[in-house]
């Protein structure tokens, strides 16, 4: 039976305690280990924030029995948990609550939509309870649940575009005794970027795949399934005795352990052309389906290269052929697919370039159709988007790729005029031609430094701003590179509330290599960065991960002034391509770490 009682404004009584609840035992108790910041949940003047979620049930006593207990998310993030027996005094009691006798004041965050409580435990069917509180200024929820041992009880907080803002979880044991338990509620953006002690090692997990002194495992994407695990995809290089790249894909729990139920070990690796006709095979980018199947792309032998697993990692043998795609231009020369991403019709986007026999690259963007199981004919020509943005004999790449909601499609890269290289960003409509509406014909060039200035990933905000980043050269006598970002409106231009005329750079070793290599929209709009940062005087580079404020300006609440390093063992290069937020908002960067001779997959979760 499950029954809810909303409050309005006008049914509140004065503010109050829930002292009638405490109980013989008391104990603290961190609500979320999802992230340390304790944030308020909202300031107002003079009133207690509290959210009541009601669960009661049906017997009077022992643990085979029920409990009536009341969870309140109130001041200063602080939630409290209690719990008394479910006499008929007690019922009794929670009705003339409800009518405003000795019941807390309340007033529900503004930017909460819904409230989510959900209550499960090994031995019992989980209960979900959703509630839209819009509008409201509190909200009752009652449920019935079984005492027993170890009762989750996850209360989530989520605005309106269904995301989880606010979070608190905890796990007690109902006996039928009094117990009252503070707790605390987390902002779920307001991340630190302490290292997650829940995942791995301190945070850190790495993954040797092969095993010769000079082979190396790079992690080149991540992505983030909708059960809470991690996909990691890239390439395993043997050094000898034959130089040969395989396709890789590991799936993480989400603790950091491999998924066994994934090719057993958690980790697939794939020659694709197999057998005697072993291929050159290296993965570059990942994207997850909604059916959860797996698709990666990269380049085998030089060809352009899909391949599609099922979600226990074999091939998807209806997928091409035995579960790959190439597509081989004829030219003779490397075709390369650097990123994918889904349509919502199951369409594959692939975004990469094509080299000629002059050895310029044009840009290229391709549509599969994988119920046709070939090119998507209505898409470009015959499914293929080739563009030569900079001229005869100059380079393009289109390095990433992203859909807006309204389908149009959008390639940021580099072109080289001759003298330097820009960012290029080129956007295509549904049908693969150039949306005119976007820059000078459906493309927009960006000279950040006059020298090399190129982009690796790109994201689209909420408001259809669009944030492409990657590295240029700033400082061009040293050849220091340093952090890019450039935002653009929806029609092209320089977003000038960001950084500087819609330019941000950040050195973060002002004397080395630095680069963003993806980057990833936190629902509040701050922007999340991972990439590399080298110096030119130590071998040792660590993790990289900077946050920036919605104006381009460092977030100096996370980490160090707004940058986390995080190093792996000693004297190691680590280099992370990719970054997912988790719905908790826990970071995940993956990419490789090693010792200058081999490397081995690295991935770090931050809270």
């Amino acid at each position: 039976m499950v029954s809810s009682h909303l409050l309005g404004s006008a049914d509140l009584p004065a503010a109050g305690g829930f002292g009638h609840y405490s109980g013989e035992y008391q104990s603290g108790l961190s609500m979320s280990q999802r992230s340390p910041v304790m944030k308020r949940i909202i300031c107002i003047t003079g009133c207690l924030v509290v959210l009541l979620a009601l669960v009661s049930c049906g017997s009077t006593s022992g643990s085979s029995g029920s409990s009536l207990v009341t969870i309140s998310l109130g001041e200063d993030s602080t939630a409290s948990i209690s719990v008394t027996k479910a006499t008929l005094f007690a019922k009794l009691k929670l009705i003339l609550e409800k009518f405003g006798i000795s019941t807390a004041a309340a007033a529900i965050p503004s930017n909460v939509e819904t409230v989510r409580i959900t209550v499960d435990a090994p031995d019992m069917a989980p209960i979900l309870k959703t509630v839209n509180v819009a509008g409201l200024s509190s909200v009752t929820v009652t449920v019935d649940v079984p005492n027993g041992m170890k009762r989750h009880f996850l209360v989530e907080c989520l605005d309106i575009s269904g995301t989880v803002i606010y979070l608190g979880e905890m796990y007690i044991d109902l006996t039928g005794g009094r117990v009252s338990l503070p707790v605390s509620l987390a902002d779920l953006y307001s991340a630190t970027g302490a290292g997650d002690n829940t995942f791995g090692a301190g945070g850190v997990v790495t993954t040797p795949v092969s095993t010769g002194p000079s082979d190396t495992d790079e992690g080149q994407a991540i992505a983030m399934q909708s059960d809470g695990k991690i996909v990691v995809a890239g390439y395993v290089y043997y050094g000898f005795p034959v130089s040969q790249g395989d396709f890789l894909v590991i799936r993480y729990n989400p603790d950091g352990t491999p998924d066994q139920t994934f090719n057993r070990s958690g980790i697939v690796t794939a020659d694709l052309g197999g057998g005697a006709n072993a291929t050159d095979d290296y993965a570059y980018d990942v994207a997850i389906q909604s059916d959860g199947k797996i698709v990666v792309v990269g380049k085998s032998n030089g060809n352009l290269a899909i391949a599609r697993y099922n979600t226990d990692g074999s091939p998807d043998t209806v997928f091409g052929s035995s579960g790959v795609y190439t597509y081989d231009f004829g030219n003779g020369y490397e075709d390369v697919a650097n990123a994918v991403a889904i349509q919502g019709d199951g369409k594959i986007i692939v975004a990469g370039y094509t080299t000629d026999i002059s050895s310029s690259t044009d840009y290229l963007v391709i549509r599969y159709d994988p119920v046709a199981n070939g090119l998507d004919a209505s898409f470009g020509t015959n499914g293929i988007v080739k563009m030569d943005l900079s001229g005869a004999g100059h380079s393009d790449k289109a390095n990433a790729l992203a859909i807006q909601p309204d389908g149009l499609i959008v390639a940021a890269g580099y072109a080289n005029n001759g003298n330097d290289y820009d960012f290029a960003v080129l956007r295509l409509d549904t049908a693969g031609k150039p949306d005119t509406s976007f820059g000078s014909g459906g493309w927009v060039t960006t000279d950040i430094a006059a020298d090399f200035n190129s982009a690796y990933t790109l994201a689209i905000q909420q408001d259809g701003r669009i944030i492409v980043a990657g590295d240029a050269v700033t400082d061009p006598i040293s050849g220091v590179t340093s952090f890019a970002l450039v935002r653009y409106n929806p029609d092209g231009s320089m977003d000038d509330t960001f950084g500087v005329s819609g330019v941000v750079t950040t050195a973060i070793n002002p004397l080395g290599s630095n680069a963003i290599n993806d980057i990833a929209i936190q629902p509040d709009g701050r922007i999340v960065a991972t990439g590399r940062s080298f110096s030119a005087d130590s071998f040792d580079t660590p993790v990289v991960v900077v946050r920036y404020n919605t104006d381009g300006s460092i977030n100096t609440s996370f980490g160090n002034n707004g940058v986390v390093q995080t190093s792996i063992g000693v004297n190691t290069s680590n280099i992370m391509r990719g970054v997912v937020l988790q719905p908790d908002g826990k970071i995940v960067v993956a990419g490789s770490t090693g010792d200058g001779y081999s490397d081995d997959v690295a991935v770090v979760r931050y809270r």
